[in-house]
């Protein structure tokens, strides 16, 4: 079985490097020159590659980890080839490098699959392999091997993380989310992710025996709550979590000093990155990750599951109702980048959807509502105390957002997937194919839809 699944996952893994790599060389092609963020990115890492470490974007809100990464990594080829650093880091170089952490994307990817469903069986191991290769298409990740974004290496350093969390190695996981801390400075929130699922391991290692599974939110919420105070009740227990999220909580406090000395999170350009409460987010989410997770969040049963609950808890629904409605109507944010940039998909979405009618917001309730249910219902078959601290982070993540930007869900959708069941062939198939043709479309726009704006004679693409 062994050597089968060594020639099985080199072979898929084979081709979509390839199909991976023919993109990339039509997309330089295409767009040879810096193209939206990049304009920042890539002076920033030339000036890096020519050793200008004290100089810096102030447009740049994100720490250097790309810049230093990339710097580490062409080193070496600079050195082999006897050529200076600065005449090696072209855009077609430095884009290059997302391909490499595309790669390792992939098989860190398949390494989380099988710690987490540990298969049994040959089928297993397939269903494991192929829905490797799925998530590693996932669009709004794929899209961005394509440019010099930070959007790919950060997945890649909190997946890797993530899979030493899972295996135990608390402090390599720890090292590990600095680096991607230095991509992205919200990545925080995962670390903390990572300590508390860590915690929730351990409860129910420790735990006489499993607990039923609760019916609503709420009840989930209590239960978690309890069995927590429970937990931290004994000394014993208490000495056994200090030993076991140290690595986390040394992370977290150096995330605070930071915050402390940098006055705020946002490094460069404040004036438009200032967090809110704009809980509208948590709904868009729940909405893009239905979506992307089609074959799994909408079927019969499902649907019929949802209804049931409908009906044996009309109180608590029509409490969340209430409770949205609120939140969209006081506390819907709309950053002026999603009204003024009509290169984004979500400008059209935004325009063409939540503009269409003042009431459009609050008639998609239900559908929130349903995504919302589908998700919880997706991981029922994880702990309250694992549900519990992945919602909070959710919330962590998503709320603050002022602006409506998908890249922003790229690596709380994956670690949701990561995390549901492995579905059946026809599942896993019928995902390939819906992400297949989005990331067809995209592409299509991009290379082939460009258009021009008044007054500028640059063509412009369409992009995520």
């Amino acid at each position: 079985m062994a050597q089968f699944n060594d020639v099985f996952v080199f072979f898929v893994a084979s081709l979509h490097v390839a199909v991976t790599l023919m993109i990339f060389t039509e997309v330089d092609k295409t767009q040879p020159l810096p193209y939206m963020d990049e304009i920042f990115h890539i002076p920033q890492a030339q000036r890096y590659c020519n050793g200008s470490f004290g100089e810096w974007d102030s447009k740049i809100t994100t720490l250097p980890g790309l810049y230093l990464s990339s710097v580490g990594l062409l080193k070496p080829v600079a050195a082999l080839l006897e050529s200076p650093m600065i005449d090696i880091c072209t855009v077609t170089v430095l884009r290059s490098l997302n391909v490499l952490f595309a790669v390792g994307c992939l098989f860190v990817i398949y390494h989380v699959l099988r710690a987490i469903h540990q298969p049994k069986n040959r089928t297993d191991e397939v269903k494991i392999i192929l829905t490797a290769v799925v998530l590693a298409s996932f669009p709004l990740l794929y899209f961005f091997i394509f440019l010099y974004y930070t959007d790919v290496g950060s997945t890649f350093f909190i997946l890797l993380a993530y899979f030493f969390c899972i295996r135990g190695n608390h402090l390599m996981a720890s090292i590990l989310a600095v680096d991607a801390f230095f991509f992205r400075q919200t990545n925080i929130v995962w670390v903390v992710f990572m300590a508390g699922t860590s915690v929730a391991q351990l409860m129910n290692q420790n735990a006489k025996q499993k607990p039923p599974q609760s019916e609503t939110v709420l009840d989930a919420l209590v239960t978690a709550v309890q069995r927590g105070l429970i937990f931290i009740g004994s000394m014993t227990n208490i000495f056994k979590l200090a030993a076991l999220i140290w690595p986390y909580m040394f992370v977290t406090i150096g995330f605070v000093a930071f915050v402390y000395i940098n006055k705020g999170i946002v490094v460069g350009d404040r004036s438009n990155h200032q967090a809110t409460l704009n809980f509208p987010q948590l709904f868009y989410f729940a909405t893009f990750t239905a979506g992307f997770s089609l074959p799994f969040s909408v079927s019969i049963s499902k649907a019929w599951r949802f209804l049931q609950s409908l009906v044996y808890h009309p109180i608590t629904y029509l409490s969340i109702i209430a409770a949205m409605s609120l939140a969209i109507y006081h506390c819907t944010f709309v950053h002026p980048f999603l009204l003024a940039d009509n290169r984004h998909i979500v400008f059209y979405i935004w325009q063409r959807v939540f503009m269409r009618h003042e009431y459009v917001k609050l008639i998609l309730i239900p559908g929130y509502i349903f995504a919302g249910w589908s998700i919880r219902d997706s991981l029922c078959h994880k702990s309250e105390l694992w549900q519990l601290v992945f919602f909070i982070c959710l919330l962590a993540a998503t709320i603050p957002q002022q602006l409506l930007e998908f890249r922003y869900f790229i690596i709380p959708y994956l670690i949701y997937r990561l995390n549901m069941n492995i579905g059946s062939y026809l599942h896993i198939i019928t995902e390939f194919i819906l992400y297949s043709l989005v990331n067809i479309g995209m592409l299509y726009l991009f290379l082939h839809r460009p258009f021009y704006w008044p007054n500028s004679p640059e063509e412009q693409r369409f992009i995520w």
